[in-house]
Protein backbone atom coordinates (compact mmCIF):
# COMPACT_ATOMS: atom_id res chain seq x y z
CA UNK A 1 0.00 0.00 0.00
CA UNK A 2 1.50 3.41 -0.96
CA UNK A 3 2.07 5.98 1.79
CA UNK A 4 -0.73 8.49 2.31
CA UNK A 5 -0.11 12.07 1.37
CA UNK A 6 -1.08 14.55 4.08
CA UNK A 7 -4.21 16.51 3.33
CA UNK A 8 -3.75 20.23 2.87
CA UNK A 9 -7.05 21.72 3.88
CA UNK A 10 -8.82 19.01 1.94
CA UNK A 11 -7.29 20.25 -1.31
CA UNK A 12 -4.22 18.92 -3.11
CA UNK A 13 -3.64 22.23 -4.92
CA UNK A 14 -0.97 24.19 -2.99
CA UNK A 15 -2.07 27.40 -4.72
CA UNK A 16 -5.72 27.08 -3.70
CA UNK A 17 -7.08 30.43 -2.51
CA UNK A 18 -4.03 32.32 -3.76
CA UNK A 19 -4.72 35.41 -5.82
CA UNK A 20 -2.61 36.15 -8.90
CA UNK A 21 -1.04 39.61 -8.74
CA UNK A 22 0.87 41.21 -11.60
CA UNK A 23 4.29 42.39 -10.41
CA UNK A 24 7.07 44.33 -12.11
CA UNK A 25 10.79 44.15 -11.36
CA UNK A 26 10.50 47.33 -9.28
CA UNK A 27 8.10 45.50 -6.92
CA UNK A 28 10.93 43.17 -5.82
CA UNK A 29 13.37 44.57 -3.25
CA UNK A 30 16.33 42.24 -2.73
CA UNK A 31 18.18 42.25 0.59
CA UNK A 32 21.56 40.55 0.58
CA UNK A 33 24.78 40.84 2.63
CA UNK A 34 26.03 44.43 2.76
CA UNK A 35 29.62 43.44 1.98
CA UNK A 36 29.09 41.64 -1.36
CA UNK A 37 27.46 42.73 -4.62
CA UNK A 38 23.82 41.70 -4.92
CA UNK A 39 24.73 39.75 -8.08
CA UNK A 40 26.77 37.32 -5.95
CA UNK A 41 23.70 36.35 -3.88
CA UNK A 42 20.78 36.80 -6.28
CA UNK A 43 19.97 36.23 -9.91
CA UNK A 44 16.84 36.43 -12.03
CA UNK A 45 17.04 34.31 -15.15
CA UNK A 46 14.33 32.84 -17.37
CA UNK A 47 11.59 33.70 -14.89
CA UNK A 48 13.34 32.07 -11.90
CA UNK A 49 14.69 34.01 -8.92
CA UNK A 50 17.63 32.27 -7.23
CA UNK A 51 19.29 33.18 -3.92
CA UNK A 52 22.55 31.95 -2.38
CA UNK A 53 23.14 32.17 1.36
CA UNK A 54 26.39 31.18 3.03
CA UNK A 55 26.95 30.45 6.69
CA UNK A 56 29.39 33.33 7.19
CA UNK A 57 27.39 35.97 5.25
CA UNK A 58 26.86 39.34 6.87
CA UNK A 59 23.37 40.82 7.46
CA UNK A 60 21.84 43.09 4.82
CA UNK A 61 23.01 46.21 6.68
CA UNK A 62 25.37 47.10 9.53
CA UNK A 63 22.58 48.10 11.94
CA UNK A 64 20.93 44.69 12.21
CA UNK A 65 22.09 41.57 14.02
CA UNK A 66 20.15 39.01 11.98
CA UNK A 67 21.51 35.68 10.87
CA UNK A 68 22.91 35.29 7.35
CA UNK A 69 20.22 35.47 4.71
CA UNK A 70 19.24 36.84 1.35
CA UNK A 71 15.61 37.58 0.78
CA UNK A 72 13.15 39.53 -1.30
CA UNK A 73 10.45 41.89 -0.11
CA UNK A 74 7.51 42.17 -2.47
CA UNK A 75 5.65 45.45 -2.74
CA UNK A 76 1.98 45.03 -3.55
CA UNK A 77 -0.25 48.06 -3.84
Amino acid sequence: MPPRRPAIGGNDDPTARFEKVELSDSDFVVQSPYNVPKSQRFQYRNGVRTFWVYRNDKPFNTATHTNPRSEVMIRVN
